[in-house]
């Protein structure tokens, strides 16, 4: 044997853990058109799942809310009712920022069906709910301090700040503690 062959046979055994660490690492992080297609599906799947349980937290609030609104003595009963139902509703959308930011919800659903939903939360609803809150309590002559508080919603400012101008979040958000 002489020096060449000996060279030569290093080297390709070094070319070949190269190619197999290659080979291994491509694969571990590209997917076939398959699994691209399921990973998809899976993302759609997942979004329109936690759209619907949305959307059903949503009614449930908005039931709660309609029957205090129609009732001409409001109870403690109704505090509690109004302050579960949409804690729920609000508990749902923290739980699609959290999706959204992990990047586990489909895309085109985030942009064109949640996002909208977050933002009015944000701007409409959550103010609201507090609002709703104080004034059954002021009327019934308890204590009642709830406000919107930044360290409990993050997962929703994160997602504001990620889709929104700085701006306009910041507005949104000025009046929370």
């Amino acid at each position: 044997m002489d020096i060449f062959s000996i060279f030569g046979n290093i080297v390709f055994d070094i070319w070949s853990i190269i190619l197999f660490l290659l080979g291994f690492f491509v694969s571990r992080y590209t997917q076939s058109k398959r699994e691209k297609c399921q990973t998809s599906m899976d993302l759609s799947t997942r979004s329109e799942s936690l759209i619907e349980k949305l959307d059903l937290k949503y009614k449930v609030f908005a039931i709660a809310l309609n029957k205090f609104s129609k009732k001409k003595n409001q109870n403690i009963n109704d505090f509690c009712e109004i302050s579960i139902t949409g804690e729920s509703y609000i508990e749902q959308v923290r739980i699609i920022c959290t999706a959204i930011l992990n990047n586990t919800l489909d895309a085109a659903a985030t942009k064109n069906n949640i996002l909208s939903k977050i933002r009015d939360v944000a701007m409409i609803t959550l103010p609201k709910y507090y609002d709703t809150l104080k004034y059954i309590a002021k009327r019934k002559g308890f204590q009642y301090n709830g406000e919107i508080k930044k360290e409990q919603n993050k997962c929703i400012i994160k997602v504001l700040y990620k889709y929104y101008s700085k701006k306009e979040i910041n507005g949104i958000i000025k009046d929370w503690k």
